[in-house]
């Protein structure tokens, strides 16, 4: 199984991003996923956790990934170093951050400014499907920009599946 653990704070996408995620797997011919969040209270600026897990069988489990493939974190403000920990062997934590972190399983990207160009506001969460997408060998940029057209308002659409595409450029380029 594939999992994926979103950290951010309400507002940011964390759970839409999840479930966008999930859906793209999910659209693939024998692919499962379940997209799930968990956060204490429900207002904006608050910790939110969402979680993606992705399977070539029925998903059963419903309690939270402990470890991650993937691990984004959404707000730098709740990087830990422990969260390291929760990355399987050959893991990566994406950060949105305009700082350069010198280790090589952390991947910075500054979502926000990359939002604010493209959309026009500080809303991180596509920025890391596009990074998703050019990691993983198993999705396709098509797989999110499908997703996006059937999962988001109509008046959204175009400017996300531009900056997801922007992000896969930067970051297949820099792989």
């Amino acid at each position: 199984m594939k999992e994926f653990i979103w950290i951010g704070r309400g507002g940011q996408g964390a759970f839409t991003a999840a479930r966008l995620l999930g859906a793209a797997f999910a659209s693939k011919p024998g692919m499962y996923s379940l997209a799930f969040p968990t956060f204490g209270p429900e207002r904006r600026g608050a910790p939110v956790n969402a979680y993606t897990k992705v399977d070539k069988k029925k998903i059963g489990n419903r309690a939270p990934s402990q470890k991650a493939d993937i691990l984004i974190v959404l707000d730098q403000s709740l990087l830990e170093h422990r969260l390291l920990d929760s990355l399987k062997p050959g893991g990566r934590l994406l950060l949105n951050s305009c700082d350069y972190l010198s280790d090589e399983r952390i991947l910075c990207l500054d979502a926000k400014e990359l939002s604010l160009e493209v959309l026009g506001r500080n809303i991180p969460n596509t920025v890391f499907l596009g990074a998703i997408a050019a990691l993983d060998n198993e999705l396709e940029l098509s797989d999110i920009e499908l997703v996006i057209k059937d999962l988001m308002p109509k008046k959204l659409q175009a400017k996300n599946i531009e900056l997801i595409k922007k992000v896969y450029g930067e970051v297949r380029g820099g792989r």
